[in-house]
């Protein structure tokens, strides 16, 4: 596994290192690397694939602040 991370920030770096400011034109943002546990890698897109639908269950009955810290 860490050969393959090895690997692919071969080929990652130095494609964002040129991108790395949202305010280079042609910027996009593709994923996002969020954390490293072990040898495992969590994307962004695997946050909120989890997050989204634990928002939703969330009782419309909540609101306001009590809502937002429970988001957080």
């Amino acid at each position: 596994m860490k050969t393959l991370l090895y690997a692919l920030s071969l080929v990652v770096v130095p494609l964002t290192v040129r991108a790395v400011d949202p305010q280079v034109p042609g910027y996009r943002e593709v994923e996002r690397l969020v954390a490293v546990v072990n040898d495992d890698v969590v994307l962004l897109s695997e946050v909120e694939e989890q997050l989204v639908p634990m928002l939703g269950s969330l009782p419309a009955s909540i609101k306001g602040a009590e809502r937002q810290q429970k988001v957080d």
